[in-house]
Order: structure tokens, then C-alpha cells, then sequence
């Protein structure tokens, strides 16, 4: 529920406006005593103080490196009995997509690529490619969607699926068909390689590092006061 100023108006009515409020994930929010209007000019100036110093805690944090490039190396996972029996009816490597698929989420082990934090349970996939990358909570899942500093183009460039080198065609919420690359990105990177390939898992990397072509000036970071 929205905080309101609740301070009198100049027709002595509580204001309904709003309290001030400072919101820089990954940082706790802050709510100010009052609407804009209605601080003081020492409410104002303790308040100016501390977002500074929020702004400076976020701009260092979306710095760092996203949680997966820390973790330890990944281990390989072996067959396992249905596995083994596929590739004696089908063949060698027929289940090496199987096996990359386990140990990618063996390596994982529920926890958010970008914050680390437990309950990652959101596939989260490119929308340049339509390729999966790994799963996030929902909160960075989101965030990741919205905003464009260092922590989140270093995820996107190497997401789980690119250091476990494994990836699939996004076929979940919204894409039941298959999440399609955008044709910017084939017109410059040429046509998407097949699922589960390390071609595939090339070119999602590639398509991260690119600069989208943009229909009219301005700067993506303005919005996020970057």
C-alpha cells in the first residue's frame, strides 16, 4: 500500500499525495517524511543526503560481477542408466543433451544466477536470440529486463548456458512455439544455429556483445539515471 504525506493542505485537508521515496534494488527502499511539497528544508537536505548515498551504493553494486561467474567450476555429470541405454539404441552423443541439460542444473542448484539467493525458478531466455540463458528469481528476472548496467550486460554476455555450454530454443511463457531471433540479429550474425549445439551457445554470446540498432537518438541508461 502506498505511503501518503497525510500533512495539511492549504485547505487544511490531509495530503494525498505520495511520500518521497528512494527505491535502488539491490539496496532496502527508503520513504521520506513527507510528499515533495511538503518537507522542510532540513527534511529536503537529509533526504537529498541519503539518496546520494543510495545512488552511490547502486552505481557500485551494478558494477559487480553477476553471482554464476563466481561460482566453482562446473563438474561433469555422467550418464545416467536411461541416458546409456539411449545412446546403445541410437548411437554416441545422441544423449549429450541430456547429460549437459543435468549438469547444468546440477551446477546451479536453485540459486539465482545474477543475485545468487535461493528459488530461482524463472527460465529466463534472450529475446535477441529466443535462447535460454539460466534461471533467475523473479525479481531479477524482471530487473534484468529493465535495466542495462555493467552487472546485467556481463550477465547477459555470460549467462549459465554460456559457461556451462548449453543451451535450447526458449519454448515456455508467451513463446508455446518457440521463442523466434530477432532479424536484426540474423541479418548481422547469420541463422541461428540448432538447439544444444556450441554453435548455439556462441552465437547467444555474440548476440549479447552487439549494439542494437536504435530507430531514434537518446540514451538507454537515461531513464535508469545512469
Amino acid at each position: 500500500m502506498t505511503q501518503t504525506c497525510g500533512r495539511p493542505t492549504r485547505k487544511q485537508q490531509p495530503c494525498r499525495a505520495p511520500v518521497q521515496r528512494i527505491y535502488r534494488w539491490p539496496q532496502p527502499s527508503h520513504s521520506g517524511p513527507a510528499c515533495s511539497s511538503h518537507l522542510t528544508d532540513e527534511e529536503r537536505a537529509a533526504f537529498d543526503a541519503l539518496k546520494a548515498e543510495d545512488d552511490a551504493e547502486f552505481h557500485e553494486a551494478h558494477q559487480q560481477a553477476p553471482a554464476c561467474h563466481s561460482w566453482p567450476a562446473v563438474e561433469r555429470v555422467e550418464l545416467n542408466e536411461w541416458e546409456r541405454g539411449r545412446e546403445q539404441r541410437r548411437g554416441p552423443g545422441t544423449s549429450e543433451p541430456f547429460r549437459m541439460g543435468r549438469q547444468l542444473i546440477a551446477w546451479q542448484a536453485g540459486r539465482c544466477a545474477l543475485c545468487g539467493g535461493p528459488g530461482a525458478n524463472v527460465e529466463d531466455h534472450c529475446h535477441r536470440t529466443g535462447l535460454f540463458r539460466g534461471w533467475l528469481c523473479r525479481s531479477c528476472n524482471t530487473r534484468e529486463g529493465l535495466w542495462d548496467t555493467a552487472l546485467f550486460r556481463q550477465y547477459r554476455e555470460r549467462p549459465p548456458a554460456v559457461i556451462v555450454g548449453y543451451t535450447y530454443q526458449y519454448d515456455g511463457y508467451g513463446c508455446a512455439d518457440g521463442a523466434e531471433p530477432e532479424q536484426w540479429v540474423v541479418d548481422v550474425l547469420g541463422p541461428q544455429p540448432p538447439d544444444h549445439s556450441p554453435e548455439a551457445v556462441a552465437y547467444l554470446a555474440a548476440a549479447a556483445a552487439l549494439d542494437k540498432p536504435r530507430h531514434r537518438p537518446g540514451n538507454p541508461l537515461k531513464r535508469m539515471g545512469l
